[in-house]
Parts: C-alpha cells; structure tokens; sequence
C-alpha cells in the first residue's frame, strides 16, 4: 500500500469514527463538517504554543477540534506516566474558548465537547473505557470531573460555576470484607446531566446522579440520585425544594437559549410570546 493509499484509509476511518461518536451524543453536540474539521495524532512530539500533549500515547489515539480552536484555547493532554502506553483514544472539541486539561490514564477513552463558548475551564481525567460529553453551549466557570467504566454527559446549554465536581466512578478498587473473602465492590455507573441545566457554585454529582432537564442545583449541594426535571434542589444530601422551576442566564431578562429551552416545553407556546409575557411582567 503506498503512503497516499494509506493515508486515504487511515483519514477515512477518522472521519468515520468521529461521525459516529457525535452521532452517540444523541444531538448534544452537533458536530462539524470536514471543512471545518482538523485532527492530529495524539503524541507529545506534536505539541503546540497552544497544545501541550505528554506522557505515553500508542496505537489509534486522535484528537478531532474546530480550526477555530487554536484561536481561543489552551489545552493539556496527558496519558499514561507508567511504562504502558494508552491505545485507543479519541478527542473531539468544537469550538471551545478557555483552558482544557485532560487526563488519560487508561484505554479505550472517548472525550466529546461542543460549541461552548466562554467561560470553559475543566480539568478532565477519563480512565478506562470512560466516554464523557459535553454538550453545545455549556459553559464552565470551573469544573473537575472524573469519569471511569461508564459514560459521563452533560447535556446543551447548561451552566457550571466554580469549584463544581462530577465523579462517576473511582479510579480505585474498593472492597467488601463481609463475606468469607474479600469482593470487588461493583464501580461503575452512568451519570446524565440534562439539557439546560444550573449547577450552583461548590455543587458536587457522585457516583450515578442523574439531573433532569432544566434544573437546578443550588450552590453548596451534593446529589448522589436522581434529581427531575425542571426543579430546585438544596442541601447535602440535596432535596427537592421547588417545583416548576427553571432559570436563565439573565437576572432580568430572557436569553435566547433560554426562550428555546421554554418553548421546547410547550410547542404551543412560540418564542415571540414567552418574550411578550415575559416584558409584560417586567411592567
């Protein structure tokens, strides 16, 4: 095979498989064309004024990001410290502006983030066979998530403050002692945050905590189950405080994506007159 023929296969399956994960996402992120599209192998030696990649990358790991991206990010990738090198990962960023830091110890790791816009800083470690998303739109005042065995989304349009952490699963082994021999206790689990969803400063998702859309978790709380759709939750453990609730990115006023998220709610309800009845409030 010559070296054109190979590099024909090789962007073919590329392409391939970054359709496939933003189709995975399920309209969380809505991905790009090959215009737009730009990918690199994930190796130190191809490390940027804008990129800096470390540690031990092996077979199959690419990282997929908007041309634009080079323009309004800073970003680390880091694999494997030990002697094993880390095979089989893939990267996709939209147009992203902050500063992006990811950790991949293990194989088998997929990382989706769309179209967000400022603020986006996240610190990230995806271990094995971990598949994180992030959806367009969300924005990131500051955030630590760890995803390990299992999938971590967040979905469109949502907003994290400071000082937030997602942990899904332990890099850890954590053992049962009670029955004649020690047992791995069972560590993975899945963790969904919806659609257009406020994550309050200093709130805290662990294990398998799922967020419906249009929520809100107040600042200070820490869920561990399931919070519905469209409520506020407070406290440690969090509890359902109100009902009926959501929440925009302005203090008085409507946001576009905001306007979009309420009529999606009522599709006999039109953009125009959420605005109109939201004007006649203000007076």
């Amino acid at each position: 095979m010559t070296d054109s023929a190979r590099n024909t296969q090789e962007t073919a399956k590329i392409v391939a498989e970054y359709q496939r994960l933003i189709t995975d996402t399920a309209g969380a992120v809505s991905g790009h064309g090959p215009d737009t599209l730009r990918w690199i192998r994930i190796a130190p030696e191809n490390s940027t004024d804008w990129m800096n990649i470390s540690g031990i990358f092996g077979q199959n790991c690419w990282f997929a990001f908007h041309k634009d991206a080079p323009k309004n990010l800073q970003i680390n990738i880091e694999g494997s410290k030990k002697g094993n090198s880390v095979d089989d990962v893939f990267v996709i960023l939209g147009d992203v502006k902050g500063k992006v830091s990811l950790a991949v110890p293990g194989r088998g790791a997929s990382i989706v983030i769309g179209d967000c816009g400022r603020p986006f800083n996240l610190v990230l470690r995806a271990a094995t066979r971990s598949r994180v998303v992030i959806g367009d739109g969300t924005t990131i005042g500051g955030a630590n998530i760890m995803a390990a065995r299992g999938s971590l989304v967040i979905g469109r349009d949502c907003l994290l403050s400071r000082e937030i952490s997602l942990i899904s699963a332990l890099d850890h082994g954590v053992l049962d002692l009670g029955g004649e021999t020690p047992r791995f206790v069972p560590n993975k689990s899945d963790m969904i945050v919806g659609d257009h969803v406020w994550l309050g400063y200093n709130s805290h998702l662990v294990g398998g905590a799922t967020i419906g859309d249009g929520a809100i978790l107040a600042a200070h709380s820490v869920l561990a189950g399931k919070l519905d759709h469209n409520c506020v939750a407070v406290g440690n453990p969090a509890t359902i405080k109100k009902r009926n609730t959501t929440w925009s990115r302005y203090a008085e006023k409507l946001d576009d994506e905001t306007v979009a998220y309420l009529a999606r709610l009522n599709s006999s309800v039109t953009e125009m007159t959420i605005s109109r009845q939201v004007d006649e409030l203000k007076g």
